[in-house]
């Protein structure tokens, strides 16, 4: 999951970047469609990874606010994105998406699974990093 996110984070930055560059209809064109590959592969693996950090008992509300959060963020991108556009140019909310999604890849690149196992095993009764007591519990 966390390649899924790197990956389409960082295949979304170089989609935004070939959207402010492109000359033609058809270069903006695939930079969509990199765009596109991108999202799709960082949204659902970006959204499971957080779920997986969460305790069990907190995935409803976990997953609620992951949403939530989404909404707004399609809400407001669209307004900060015409005021970039005003205030500094054609390239500049396509080059402000691109930083984002470089800053979201940095922070998922924190998030290994090593530090997902802690996380759960202080929030979940049974859940432990050991292997050999979980072979012995089944």
């Amino acid at each position: 999951e966390l390649q899924m996110v790197l990956g389409g984070a960082l295949l979304s930055a170089v989609g935004f970047v070939s959207a402010a560059s492109s000359a033609s209809p058809r270069g903006f064109a695939a930079a969509l469609a990199i765009l596109a590959v991108g999202t799709a592969l960082s949204k659902s693996a970006a959204a499971a990874l957080i779920l997986n950090a969460s305790a069990r008992h907190r995935s409803g509300q976990v997953s609620g606010a992951v949403d939530a959060l989404e909404a707004c963020c399609r809400v407001l991108s669209p307004l900060g994105a015409a005021f970039a556009f005003e205030s500094f140019g054609r390239e500049a909310p396509l080059a402000a998406a691109c930083s984002l999604c470089l800053a979201g890849a940095a922070v998922f690149a924190e998030a290994t699974p090593q530090s997902n196992a802690r996380i759960r095993s202080k929030t979940e009764p049974g859940f432990s990093t050991d292997s050999s007591v979980a072979k012995k519990s089944r």
